[in-house]
């Protein structure tokens, strides 16, 4: 008579079963706010890619002072003829200029959540997944940072840094979002330890570490893609902040929040030079919002197709 293994019938016990990529996509073309939000974030990609062929585009230097910029009477010159989108306080073109504050905006969104993100899911998993005195200790020290408001802690790592530059913006806002994420992460890989096939993989003699790598990591992935691609709008928005405070990436570098600062004098006079970036601003970070709601929505591995 065989005698069966004992690791067999803990060894059966599957593990959640992700849709399909062609079920993924399908219901995410049928998704309104999801279609929506793509495309706004790729006209934004797009945009901050601009300045790499603007031989070929009706672009100028966004930091040109242009002596017909201004109006004999030394104003800004409203949209139309040369100046599509009208220009600035000094003349300067600001069609260029916004699509520049669209490629440092989206610079400093994708390399400041990939800061945030590596910091935060780090903490997360390594609290959730070892659990004890480890996970308290992460836990509380995660909890004194969140209680600085992020735009304050961006401010003070952006000052201990000394001059200003695009690598320590990166750093600053990274830095400074990652307690949310870890918080999240921790929650989800708590709730996916208490999954039978977790169980089954101790039961078989899988080490902690790669009941982590294997088991636990790939089933918070949704998870992670939903975060980082809301955190992008969460970063580009205190760039702008930084960036409005005179904190940001440094001029003469074109800035979506720098250009904010330079228009609020102008406000009544000539409104386009506030607007156009706050819109500019806006509309990605809802794009970017749009997006994440919808991966949120369709990117789970228990949702019944």
């Amino acid at each position: 008579m065989s005698v069966e293994s004992p690791a067999s019938p803990v060894a059966a016990v599957p593990e959640p079963a992700m849709s399909p990529p062609t079920s993924f996509w399908r219901a995410f073309w049928r998704h309104p706010m999801g279609v929506t939000g793509l495309v706004i974030v790729l006209l934004a990609v797009l945009m901050a890619l601009a300045p790499l062929a603007r031989h070929h585009l009706p672009l100028k230097d966004p930091n040109y002072q242009f002596p017909q910029g201004l109006t004999p009477d030394g104003a800004p010159r409203g949209p139309g003829g040369m100046f599509p989108l009208g220009s600035d306080n000094l003349g300067r073109d600001m069609l260029s200029r916004v699509v520049w504050g669209a490629q440092i905006s989206l610079e400093v969104g994708f390399f400041a959540i990939a800061i945030a993100m590596g910091v935060g899911v780090l903490v997360g998993v390594t609290a959730g997944a070892a659990g004890g005195w480890v996970d308290t200790l992460m836990m509380r020290l995660t909890d004194v940072v969140m209680t600085i408001p992020s735009i304050l802690l961006a401010i003070a790592i952006v000052a201990v840094q000394g001059k200003p530059s695009e690598a320590g913006v990166f750093i600053a806002i990274g830095f400074a979002s990652w307690t949310g994420i870890a918080r999240i992460i921790r929650g989800q890989v708590l709730q996916v330890k208490e999954k039978e096939f977790i169980e089954a993989a101790r039961a078989i003699g899988c080490s902690p570490l790669r009941v982590a790598c294997r088991h636990i990591i790939p089933n918070i992935v949704p998870l992670i893609v939903v975060l980082g691609t809301i955190g992008v709008a969460g970063t580009i928005l205190l760039d702008a902040g930084l960036s409005y405070l005179g904190l940001g990436v440094p001029p003469p570098s074109a800035s979506w929040g720098r250009m904010i600062a330079d228009g609020q004098n102008y406000y009544l006079s000539a409104p386009w030079i506030l607007l156009e970036p706050a819109m500019a601003a806006s509309i990605v970070v809802i794009g970017f919002n749009m997006l994440g709601q919808a991966l949120q929505e369709l990117l789970d591995p228990y949702r019944v197709s």
